[in-house]
């Protein structure tokens, strides 16, 4: 299956070297995504998802430049489900990869974060709702 990538404005925290924020929202219209608006039922992720999965908080989704990783809910990504969505927080790696984050995110330059995903078999549906499917 084809992976899917999604990206929204969050905003970030960050101390001097920690970062939080938001990888994905649940009950919240997406942008266009060439005529379809995606909402993310708080069912579509649950801890028994964090514990079995090996995540990646990577910059521009670029498998070689790690900042943080959780893996089978451990590690130094830690991913924190709440009402609004699925909460990540890491401390920024003293590498090349994280002082260029550090500067974007000094500067004001880095305003949103993204995931990607598979979608399960049958993990989503499409319904119209007006003019739009």
């Amino acid at each position: 299956m084809e992976k899917e990538i999604r990206s929204s404005k969050t905003e970030f925290i960050n101390d001097n070297n920690t970062v939080i924020g938001y990888a994905l929202k649940f009950d919240q219209e997406s942008n266009d995504l060439r005529g379809i608006t995606e909402i993310l039922d708080k069912n579509c992720i649950d801890d028994n998802i964090i514990k079995n999965s090996d995540v990646l908080c990577t910059y521009n989704h670029d498998e070689n430049r790690i900042l943080a990783r959780s893996k089978n809910g451990l590690g130094t990504l830690k991913l924190t489900l709440d009402r609004t969505g699925l909460m990540y927080q890491f401390e920024i790696p003293d590498s090349p990869t994280g002082a260029e984050l550090k500067e974007n995110l000094k500067r004001g330059d880095l305003n949103q974060s993204s995931f990607a995903f598979t979608f399960a078999d049958g993990g989503y549906k499409l319904e119209r709702r007006g003019d739009k499917i």
